[in-house]
């Protein structure tokens, strides 16, 4: 570590020396052509005549003011600054005095519509070397969609008919917020995306191989869900959504950028069931027959659940331009709410001479409060504009507190049972990258990362068999855990090209220690492993509109506190769940050959991945044929390979109509370690189509439909499911008010998914169902100026939680 660390300090300070000799300056200013005022932190280049790259680049600071270092010789200077028209100056320098340019002014690309900027509209699909952008702005619809209806149209990215989320065909991954990790995603990330409204999302980034920057975290990507817009002055909207299911939710954001000082500022909550009227009832029916049991033949479950929940998240950033180059922030997050669920449910039994019927009731609540704090410094470079050092520092104070009452009436002696769980969990991080730039298209990254992670879970189980006896408490599944992990990272990554190959390749070290305890029982948990994780990619632009990328990379996937925790859930007696202390981390290698071809108005892409794991995560259902106990547990003894095929194209048909087509085939073959005759395989895949019709420029028609069925898993597979949608828009007062309708899966009512379990002792069916039909009415207030910048800023990427 300490040779990582002079290395960085080295890295730091190699400014080249050259950057001292020249003696001439030039300068000036530049300003907006129509309303002259200064543009800050736009990129002046100076080019040697006909040279490909700068020989010098700089920004100018928060003024407009510029000045920059050159030799005597004769050059062109390249003014760029986003939404504005590129300017080029022939410059000559005869002598050694400093050469001042006075004002120079750039021409706004956009028109601009009182107080409200209109650009140009971006594609709903873009694709770079290392990244997928669903672009949610082109997108009407988005704006009454909450954040996983989003995720079902975005390329790599899949949500099955109970909600539950796969990228890349892998369900471990991780999610950010503006390039940061929050709290809010570290639990129940269905229902978080859930409760997060679509209109405050501008778009979605899908990174499925990343760099060796990124943590080893998530073994099928990272998904970046982009909020804030990076503006000059202030722009903000306030969004309010109804549902017909009673499921409203609203937001509010507001950006500031005046000087030196950006305010961004964002709140939204969700309610579902509340302020008097029920959210209609999840209906549940399960079979499971058993083969050659001791026990039951049968055991067929019918229940209702009924669901009251409020969530609300808000953030804050404040950030400080120290001069041209250099940034601070500061900035932090609160979120929290309950999620009630109610559930009645009727068993019947069905033993080889007779049936039994009983009856459990169920409560389950949650509390989820979370809090966190972080402060970045990011230090560029005046001659050299992509070089940059930072610091960054978070850290995170989160609970997830589950309180089970339930009562199962039986035929015999019926069963009271009280099951909570607190679980708090705090985590630090620090955090520091360098890039450094090199000539002829090279670059090197590198950086540090320290995550300090304390978790607790303190559970509890108590029981009684009467209403009138006292509870008491159940040793095996009472305790208290304690677990501690350090992650030591160092990472380098080096950008170069041959020919027409440029080519990144990188290495990243995470070094793990686990220390965890029950203190009831003195069982201690000890884990200490190294990951080399090795990533590379290579691209070639084999025409104008044709370019293909190769890449290889690892990843990694820790468990979360919920599969360690050995909290036994046992409401039901039959059928019960707990996590393994003992779970190793699982490793992945993913193979990737990406096709992109852009052309006029049509682009389009077409990967094939491939991706392999011999120590796979899996939920493992066994049954038991002597007491008749169904138990889930989490076991390393997963073996899998898959492959995928994933396609979209995007068409602009003409100014009024455009289309995105996106489609996955995937086939999966994975086999349990320990039991080679448990294995399954099969095909599955998702299509969508997303329409778009600008009928004028004030009202917009979209529509989405596609099918989406879920990879297999090594004991089942669930059914299919359709997901349609027709979303008229119209906007008002100058553009300021966007009122949107939408009607989702109107056709049917409610929808049942399907889902399949087995093995040689037993094959268990469910059926969820669920009202789908929905008619949601939206208004958004834009106000501002709503003109983008790209500033010198860049968000924290810290992608790993617990």
């Amino acid at each position: 570590m300490k040779s990582l660390n002079h290395l960085l300090l080295g890295l730091l300070w190699s400014i080249p020396i050259s950057a001292f000799a020249q003696t001439t300056t030039i300068t000036g200013v530049l300003n907006d052509s129509t309303t002259n005022s200064p543009l800050p932190f736009a990129t002046i280049a100076l080019f040697k005549n006909k040279a490909i790259q700068p020989v010098k680049a700089t920004f100018s600071d928060e003024s407009g003011k510029f000045s920059i270092l050159a030799d005597t010789g004769s050059f062109v200077m390249v003014f760029t600054f986003v939404g504005y028209a590129e300017k080029r100056i022939p410059v000559t320098i005869t002598n050694n005095e400093s050469k001042d340019l006075q004002t120079i002014v750039l021409t706004p690309l956009a028109k601009t519509l009182g107080a409200v900027t209109v650009t140009a509209r971006k594609p709903l699909i873009e694709q770079t070397d290392d990244k997928i952008i669903f672009n949610t702005d082109a997108d009407p619809s988005t704006k009454t969609e909450t954040a996983l209806d989003i995720l079902r149209k975005t390329p790599f990215v899949s949500v099955d008919g109970n909600d539950n989320i796969m990228v890349n065909g892998q369900a471990n991954f991780k999610i950010l917020l503006n390039g940061r990790e929050t709290g809010m995603f570290s639990q129940n990330v269905s229902q978080a995306l859930k409760s997060f409204p679509g209109a405050s999302i501008v778009k979605i980034e899908v990174i499925t191989n990343p760099s060796a920057k990124y943590d080893a975290e998530g073994v099928g990507g990272v998904i970046n869900i982009v909020t804030q817009k990076q503006i000059i002055g202030y722009n903000g909207n306030v969004a309010l959504t109804l549902s017909s299911i009673h499921n409203p939710f609203g937001n509010t954001n507001f950006n500031l950028k005046k000087g030196k000082v950006g305010i961004s500022l964002n709140y939204f909550c969700t309610a579902i069931g509340l302020l008097g009227n029920q959210a209609p009832p999840f209906l549940v029916t399960s079979t499971t027959d058993a083969f050659n049991s001791q026990t039951f033949n049968s055991r067929i479950l019918k229940g209702t659940t009924i669901q009251t929940l409020f969530q609300n998240f808000g953030n804050a950033e404040i950030s400080y331009d120290l001069d041209a180059f250099k940034t601070i922030s500061v900035y932090g997050s609160v979120a929290g709410g309950f999620n009630n669920l109610g559930t009645t449910t009727s068993i019947e039994t069905i033993f080889p001479t007779t049936t039994t019927t009983s009856f459990l009731t169920l409560q389950n609540n949650t509390d989820s409060p979370n809090y966190n704090v972080g402060s970045d410094f990011i230090k560029k470079f005046k001659d050299i504009p992509d070089k940059e050092f930072s610091i960054k520092l978070f850290t995170e104070y989160s609970k997830n507190n589950r309180f089970l009452n339930s009562y199962q009436d039986n035929p015999e002696t019926d069963r009271y049972m009280i099951n909570n769980n607190y679980a708090h969990n705090t985590q630090t991080t620090l955090q520091t990258d360098y890039i450094l730039p090199l000539q002829k298209k090279q670059k090197i990254e590198t950086g540090l990362k320290l995550i300090l992670r304390n978790a607790t879970s303190d559970y509890e189980s108590l029981m009684k068999t009467s209403p009138t006896a006292e509870y008491i408490i159940l040793p095996g599944n009472t305790n208290n855990f304690n677990y501690q992990q350090q992650v030591y990272s160092a990472y380098g990554s080096y950008n170069f090209a041959l020919k027409k190959w440029p080519f990144r390749v990188g290495l990243r070290m995470e070094h793990t220690e686990v220390d965890g305890n029950f203190n009831g029982t003195e069982t201690a948990v000890k884990q200490s492993y190294t990951n080399l994780i090795p990533n590379i990619q290579t691209s070639t632009q084999l025409t104008k509109a044709y370019k293909i990328v190769l890449s290889y990379g690892q990843r990694i996937q820790r468990p979360f506190i919920n599969n360690l925790n050995p909290f036994i859930n046992n409401n039901d007696t039959l059928n019960i769940s707990y996590g393994n202390p003992t779970l190793r981390p699982q490793l992945i290698h993913n193979f990737t050959l990406q096709n992109t071809f852009a052309k006029g108005k049509v682009f389009a892409g077409l990967t094939l991945g491939g991706a392999y794991s011999n120590n796979k995560i899996i939920q493992l259902i066994s049954f038991n044929k002597e007491t008749g106990v169904t138990t889930t547990v989490s076991e390393n003894l997963g073996k899998e390979t898959q492959l995928t095929l994933n396609g979209n194209v995007t068409v602009n048909f003409s100014k009024a109509w455009s289309m995105s087509v996106n489609s996955n085939l995937n086939y999966t073959y994975v086999r349990n370690s320990s039991d080679a005759a448990q294995q399954n395989s099969g095909l599955t895949g998702f299509f969508g189509v997303s329409n778009n019709f600008k009928v004028n420029p004030k009202f917009t028609i979209s529509t989405f439909v596609g099918n989406f069925r879920p990879p297999i898993g090594l004991q089942g597979y669930t059914s299919s499911q359709w997901f349609y949608n027709i979303t008229p828009s119209y906007k008002l007062f100058k553009d300021k008010i966007t009122i949107t309708l939408a009607a989702a899966r109107f056709i049917t009512k409610y929808v049942t998914v399907r889902t399949i379990q087995k093995d040689v002792n037993f094959y268990s069916e469910n059926l969820n169902s669920f009202q789908a039909r929905n008619f949601r009415l939206g208004i958004i207030w834009n106000f501002g100026k709503l003109k983008e910048n790209v500033s010198k800023k860049k968000g924290i990427n810290n992608d790993d939680v617990i």
